[in-house]
C-alpha cells in the first residue's frame, strides 16, 4: 500500500516554546478523532526505555490507512513516551 492510500497528519512540536504546527488535510475534527485514535491503541503496548533525543524541534507523523483501518507513526523522538507526550500535548491544546 502507498502513502497515496492514506491520510497524513503532520507535527512539527517546539519543546521549548510548546508551538506546533500541523501539516495535514483533515479538519481539526479529524486531528482530534486520529490523535485519539491512534493514542488510545497505544495504551498495553509497554514502556519505552530508550533515551529520547534531546533537541529542540520534533516532528512525528501519523498515517492513517482507511482501507484496514491501520494507524502508523514515524518520529525523530527515539522514544515512545516523549512520542505520545507531544501527541497528548497536542491533542489537547486542538480540543479547546
Amino acid at each position: 500500500m502507498s502513502t497515496d492510500d492514506c491520510v497524513r497528519l503532520g507535527i512539527r512540536f517546539n519543546i521549548r516554546s510548546n508551538e506546533y504546527t500541523i501539516d495535514s488535510l483533515l479538519t481539526k475534527e479529524g486531528v482530534v478523532e486520529l490523535l485519539e485514535e491512534y493514542l488510545r491503541r497505544q495504551i498495553g503496548t509497554g514502556r519505552d526505555e530508550r533515551e529520547p533525543i534531546i533537541k529542540d524541534a520534533y516532528n512525528i507523523t501519523l498515517h492513517w490507512y482507511p482501507r484496514d483501518d491501520r494507524i502508523s507513526s514515524s518520529y525523530d523522538t527515539n522514544n515512545k513516551g516523549l512520542r505520545d507526550g507531544i501527541l497528548l500535548y497536542v491533542l489537547g491544546a486542538e480540543k479547546k
